[in-house]
């Protein structure tokens, strides 16, 4: 099995290059900065854009 051998062959290729396994490491910290960016996005905007109602200052429970 011509087909079998060059698999085996790629996998071992694959198990021990170095170059293929930082690839998918820089891969995946690319798709990681992703969710990173759109909380930072979400942060900056809650901070520019406070919710009506709060005055900025803490709320005193009890109190009227």
């Amino acid at each position: 099995m011509p087909d079998d051998s060059f698999l085996n062959a790629l996998n071992r290729w694959a198990r021990k290059s170095v170059t293929l396994k930082l690839f998918v490491i820089g891969i995946l910290i690319l798709l990681l900065l992703i969710p990173v960016s759109m909380v930072t996005s979400l942060i900056r905007e809650r901070e520019e854009h406070p919710r009506p109602g709060s005055a900025g200052g803490e709320r005193q429970v009890g109190q009227q």
